[in-house]
């Protein structure tokens, strides 16, 4: 049988981190963490949980594409407030699908 994969987006935050918390405990789908840096002190963390962090941009639709191949499902949470995607003005609620 194979793993059962979910993708994390926002891992390394606090409701994605719950979310990979859940999973882990669970044991019913298999999380993978998303982080823009998966050398950062809370992505190194969710690896010493022996989680798979993947590096993922919401501006770079391949590194998108390979957090979620082969995955199952998507947990995603989006930043409005981040600068790059305030720099988008009105579409960036568009592009981010809000």
């Amino acid at each position: 049988m194979s793993a059962h994969v979910v993708t994390v987006f926002g891992a390394t935050g606090k409701q994605g981190s719950s979310v990979i918390k859940a999973f882990l405990a669970d044991r019913t789908f298999i999380p993978r963490a998303v982080s823009r840096n998966p050398n950062s002190e809370k992505a190194l963390e969710l690896k010493q949980l022996d989680v798979e962090v993947v590096q993922g941009d919401l501006w770079d639709v391949a590194s998108l594409k390979n957090a979620m191949k082969g995955a199952e499902g998507v947990f995603g949470v989006t930043d409005p407030y981040d600068p790059e995607n305030l720099a988008q003005g009105e579409t960036s609620e568009m592009l981010m699908g809000m």
